[in-house]
């Protein structure tokens, strides 16, 4: 017997209850506004790695050829 995902099993009993009603009241859109900015203000972000910084990247010695050369640079031509 073949085994069937909880994905399936929840599109099945989706198509099972027919139509879904939306719920149209302001109060609840509200309510759930106000619970998804709580939940955003009480998140913590942390810093990003020092590897994804580009200003980093472009100082590191191995990418060096990256950094466009000074201006005030000594032409090799005469």
């Amino acid at each position: 017997m073949k085994k069937t995902t909880p994905l399936i099993q929840w599109h099945k009993t989706l198509r099972s209850e027919g139509d879904v009603e939306i719920p149209m009241d302001p109060a609840y859109y509200e309510a759930l506004h106000d619970r998804i900015m709580s939940a955003v203000a009480k998140t913590e972000m942390k810093p990003e790695p020092w590897y994804a910084r580009p200003g980093r990247l472009l100082r590191a010695p191995w990418r060096s050829w990256f950094v466009p050369a000074p201006s005030s640079a000594p032409s090799s031509r005469s």
